[in-house]
């Protein structure tokens, strides 16, 4: 199975607000709910100007799938049970997982919402296609391969729609605009040695919108990234990590939440720009880290070590979190 098959796209929301720009929408892959569509504000992603009431429709849908999580209280017995003791040692799986992963799920919370613990994310079902993806493939691990780990991260998308208030007086402006976002790295499929990874900014030129639900799917969105680097800032709480092995046992440490936070020059000319980080070297210290606490791994894959980038034809890199942001005036 590629990497990327147990990666879907998640709830992007904005922690905080800036007084002198408007947030008006913050999703990539979930329906807009009760609370935006109440509001009849402006567009997600390429859609057109919401309706003034959601659908009543649409509120029993997300109602009867929250009562139907409400009812699963506990991880199916679909891989074994010890594949997960190293987490439950700290987090045994919390009964309101399913409920808590369906309200995120459909934009009901953000993931800045206290229902979301760390006992949450650590499940490897944190993830959008864990059951109907992964599962199938850790049931049946192929067998005479070497194992290689490789990071993945989730969501990989995130829109957000920011419009700047047409007439403001000059001294109430501020000079710039502030937002977090979180996402999470983890080890991937058949992940059974650690990982040196360092996060670095990019700011791409064009990018593919991945639609879900009623988010339209887009190819093909251009921005001009020597503009975004004059008017963004964006950093990363860590920056660079260990990932520890997911195979044969999630270990703790196999999932690390990351902070994504962005400033905005408040002089930024309209327009969508993306930027993100992508998966890759880490600091040479971290690295050297890294081997001296679990030594390298053996040729043949029997004993799991540190897999360097330093040391390896084999570079860990390229695993992307989009953010796009489209700044309107009004």
């Amino acid at each position: 199975m590629k990497e990327l098959k147990e990666n879907e796209i998640a709830v992007p929301v904005v922690k905080k607000k800036s007084k002198s720009w408007v947030l008006i929408i913050a999703l990539v892959s979930v329906l807009i709910v009760v609370g935006l569509y109440a509001t009849g504000q402006i567009s997600v992603g390429t859609h057109q100007t919401q309706p003034d009431k959601y659908s009543p429709e649409l509120e029993r849908l997300i109602s009867a799938k929250l009562e139907e999580a409400k009812l699963i209280t506990q991880r199916p017995d679909y891989l074994p049970e010890i594949m997960f003791s190293e987490i439950n040692k700290e987090c045994p799986f919390p009964e309101d997982f399913y409920e808590v992963m369906e309200m995120y799920r459909w934009n009901w919370i953000d993931e800045f919402s206290e229902k979301i613990t760390e006992c949450h994310w650590k499940q490897p079902e944190w993830t959008e296609n864990f059951e109907t993806m992964t599962v199938p493939e850790l049931q049946h691990p192929p067998e005479n391969r070497m194992f290689i780990s490789s990071p993945a991260v989730f969501p990989r998308q995130a829109w957000i729609t920011l419009v700047k208030p047409k007439t403001i007086m000059a001294q109430t402006i501020e000079p710039y605009h502030e937002f977090d976002k979180k996402v999470w790295v983890h080890t991937g499929l058949w992940g059974v040695d650690y990982i040196a990874i360092g996060l670095h900014p990019i700011f791409l030129s064009k990018a593919d919108l991945e639609g879900k639900y009623n988010v339209q799917q887009k190819e093909g969105i251009l921005s001009d990234p020597e503009t975004a680097k004059k008017y963004f800032e964006i950093s990363f709480d860590p920056n660079e990590f260990i990932l520890s092995p997911s195979f044969p046992i999630y270990e703790w440490n196999y999932k690390k939440e990351i902070t994504v936070h962005i400033k905005i020059d408040t002089k930024v000319p309209d327009g969508v720009y993306i930027l993100g980080f992508e998966t890759g070297l880490p600091s040479k210290e971290l690295d050297d880290k890294c081997i001296s606490d679990y030594g390298m791994p053996s040729l043949s894959g029997a004993r799991a070590g540190c897999y360097s980038s330093y040391h390896s034809s084999i570079a860990y890199s390229g695993r992307r979190f989009i953010q796009f942001v489209e700044i309107k005036s009004e």
